[in-house]
């Protein structure tokens, strides 16, 4: 069964030009896998003993995904050993592999040819027996489509069990030692640089519980605590480096507040603004502003939207809502997008809310009737319209019952505040 299986996935791949090979171990032939590239064009002469340590190292029941050097790709299955010993002959495990490749997902000729085979340090003659194979390698269109497809041999494959998924490069390093060549020692005082970076993650784990709990004081103490200790440049431009560092201090923060409860469409929208804005960012001082604006942004965002402790279909209701005032938000239009019964949602939404859903829908529209009131001068019957409440009338008394005064009061009585407020600062000023 497992032959005519792997028959099978062997004339899937013929159909679609896709190299792939049987192997049992021990191997003495390997110009197949690569079509010669290594024996032939490089004349490596120890081939034959890399290939066989490297597939004995392979796990059983896994798919790996391998480039190497040269930017080819393979997909290997460690298949489950068997016991594959002759009539009379003592039974031995043997390994099997099924290996899919070489294959490449991008096209090497041109410049990018160039560029890659400078970085090999070959001889000059071999760069076109080299051009030559990598004509000559299969190209498929996506990894990521190839890899769902190996993902879907593997089920059959592995017949259904458990397997492991690994990824393997040859730029993968075989250890870290490397990465610590850049962080900067005191010869007097070696500690201080470990100090130093455990100062700085706890200021960041510090920023990122703030920002958690929408806590705007704790949020401005930590921002200022990771300034002043000051990350290293990563690049010679400074700008570009703290606009970068800006991007990170972002991408943290939008994480922090999804574990706060906001839902991604909120965290979404201003996160992206704010990528917008630090590409305009024009000095180191406007880098810094930014950043304490930016953790007061994402405290304020989890004030207003976290739903921490809420259910899912409380958590949807509220995101309906406050992302489209204009919609029909009535109990039973929002129970049928929740596939819910319109009693169990009032009840539940009571519940974790603390208010009716009607009132809810009404608090939310009526702020947002005011914020449209103080900062546009669109008529009112167009903030009404805008507010999901197209019976002006209606909107009217319901604005008075939950303001206090009507729209034109409120307005009139914000513009009359802030004349006064431009008066007394011009006469401030003119008596400076």
């Amino acid at each position: 069964m497992e032959k005519i299986l792997i028959d099978f996935v062997r004339e899937l791949l013929d159909a679609d030009g896709i190299p792939h090979h049987c192997l049992t171990l021990p191997c003495q032939d390997w110009d197949w896998l690569d079509l010669g590239l290594r024996s032939g064009i490089l004349g490596m002469t120890d081939l034959h003993r890399r290939m066989n340590r490297f597939f004995e190292d392979l796990k059983e029941n896994t798919l790996y995904h391998y480039m190497d050097s040269f930017q080819c790709s393979y997909s290997i299955f460690s298949l489950p050993a068997a016991d594959h010993a002759g009539p009379g002959e003592e039974g031995a495990p043997c390994r099997k592999y099924l290996i899919i490749g070489p294959v490449l997902f991008e096209p090497l000729h041109g410049e990018r040819f160039e560029a890659l085979f400078e970085t090999f340090h070959l001889p000059p003659q071999l760069m076109e027996p080299l051009y030559s194979y990598y004509q000559n390698v299969t190209l498929l269109p996506s990894p990521s489509h190839h890899e769902g497809m190996m993902a879907v041999l593997a089920r059959f494959l592995f017949k259904g069990e458990p397997y492991d998924m690994v990824f393997r490069s040859d730029g993968d390093p075989e250890n870290l030692r490397h990465h610590y060549e850049g962080i900067a020692r005191i010869p007097e005082q070696p500690s201080l640089s470990i100090q130093y970076i455990e100062e700085r993650y706890k200021a960041e784990n510090a920023l990122l519980s703030a920002i958690g709990h929408g806590n705007e004081a704790h949020a401005m103490e930590s921002v200022k605590r990771l300034i002043d200790l000051g990350i290293p440049p990563r690049l010679a431009d400074t700008l570009r480096d703290r606009k970068d560092l800006s991007i990170t201090l972002n991408s943290l923060l939008r994480k922090a507040a999804e574990q706060a409860g906001v839902h991604p469409i909120h965290i979404d929208s201003f996160s992206n603004q704010n990528i917008r804005q630090i590409e305009q960012l024009a000095s180191l001082e406007e880098c810094k502003g930014f950043q304490h604006r930016l953790a007061l942004g994402y405290c304020r965002l989890v004030k207003r939207y976290s739903l921490k402790g809420c259910s899912l279909p409380v958590q949807k209701a509220v995101t309906y809502i406050t992302t489209d005032l204009s919609a029909d938000l009535g109990l039973k239009a929002l129970a049928g997008q929740l596939n819910m019964t319109p009693s169990y949602l009032s009840s539940l939404f009571k519940k974790e809310m603390g208010v009716t859903l009607t009132d809810y829908v009404n608090q939310q529209r009526i702020a947002h009737a005011q914020h449209l009131l103080l900062d546009t001068s669109l008529p009112i019957k167009s903030i009404a319209q805008q507010c999901g409440i197209a019976d002006l009338n209606y909107f009217m008394r319901l604005f008075k019952r939950m303001a206090g005064v009507t729209p034109k009061a409120f307005r009139d009585a914000t513009d009359h505040s802030r004349q006064m407020e431009f008066g007394q600062s011009n006469a401030k000023r003119s008596q400076a």
